[in-house]
């Protein structure tokens, strides 16, 4: 069998546990095992943990930490520092899971004012059957250390509600002269309030949800799309230095709420080698929802408005649709295209 080393395993049934101030060390390079499995594997509940004011040292396959299987609530996980080291005999691919396909319930799990310095060749942090909880202020430096099949996510979810992102600092890299796989930033939460994101290699995607409000994005080498079918982006700062393809995509789907994009600050720092387009809507059925652009400031440091793009839109609805652009500053982004002929309304109003 696999060779499984784990400093601590709270493995079922356990309640009022208090871990501080303590080092965990693993650095085995095993096929299994890690600092710390919380875990529920009878399936008897287990609830109240405090795990505060650690340090995590991992150089192995599984996880520096997990909380997985059973019935699990009420987790502190804070203060503490994680370092992921990437091993040879078998490369990381899981570093934290919180909440699994083996949980019954994963509730009120707070993940905060960690430090994570991470190597790996997957993702950070994997979330499952996940609810009511935060990852909040935590600093995260992720090194994506190696391809693998499939897409890398730095945030990956499966089943998850009520888990809010906020006030985090991340910085992306890779080890690879290319993004391969694909690198997803932070798709996978509803709400995404005051981060910082620092990407320091080609990404395909950054933001996706509900609410992306207040957050601060500094691109340095590339990225597909800024936001993902995000609905309410506010009061976001975005320094772009790299080529990207599309500041904001809907694509190919149905919108199920009103869109709004208010009073952004888009710094397009570099000069475009290729086509870059403010808003691709395309293939998309919008039904009787609003779209409103308002008070967004689109900075440009280069007029050469061919290679610039509005807005590329094309949707299946049967009657035409209206977008509507408010008091923005949109520089250079004056050009519209309307795919096979479409006629809908693009409503300017005060924009400079």
């Amino acid at each position: 069998g696999k060779l499984n080393y784990t400093n601590i395993d709270l493995y079922s049934d356990w309640h009022n546990v208090t871990i501080n101030n303590c080092e965990l060390t693993m650095l085995s390079d095993a096929e299994a095992g890690g600092c710390i499995w919380i875990r529920d594997i009878q399936e008897l509940t287990a609830d109240n943990l405090k795990f505060t004011n650690n340090v995590c040292n991992k150089k192995s396959h599984d996880e520096i930490l997990a909380v997985f299987r059973g019935y699990i609530e009420d987790v502190e996980i804070s203060n503490n520092k994680f370092n992921v080291y990437e091993g040879q005999a078998s490369p990381s691919v899981m570093n934290f899971t919180i909440g699994a396909s083996s949980s019954k319930k994963t509730d009120n799990i707070v993940f905060s004012n960690n430090e994570i310095l991470c190597k790996s060749t997957g993702g950070c942090i994997w979330m499952t059957n996940l609810t009511n909880s935060k990852i909040l202020s935590n600093k995260i430096n992720y090194t994506q250390s190696a391809s693998t099949d499939g897409a890398t996510y730095v945030f990956r979810k499966t089943n998850i509600q009520n888990v809010i992102f906020e006030e985090n600092d991340v910085i992306v890299n890779s080890d690879m002269e290319s993004s391969n796989p694909k690198i997803y930033v932070a798709t996978c939460f509803d709400k995404c309030v005051n981060n910082k994101i620092e990407t320091n290699c080609k990404v395909e995607e950054i933001f996706g949800g509900s609410l992306i409000q207040g957050n601060t994005i500094t691109i340095n080498a590339g990225c597909s799309n800024v936001f993902n079918w995000a609905t309410n982006v506010i009061e976001n700062k975005v320094t772009i230095n790299s080529q990207i393809g599309n500041c904001l995509q809907f694509y190919n789907g149905t919108l199920t709420t009103d869109v709004l994009v208010k009073d952004n600050f888009i710094d397009y720092n570099f000069v475009p080698t290729e086509k870059t387009i403010f808003l691709a809507f395309t293939d998309i059925m919008v039904g009787d929802y609003s779209v409103l652009f308002e008070g967004n400031t689109l900075k440009q440091t280069t007029s050469l408005r061919w290679k610039k793009l509005l807005l590329n839109m094309k949707v299946k609805d049967d009657e035409a649709k209206t977008i509507t652009f408010r008091k923005n500053s949109l520089g250079n982004f004056t050009e519209v295209y309307q795919h096979n002929g479409q006629q809908n309304n693009i409503v300017m109003e005060d924009n400079t």
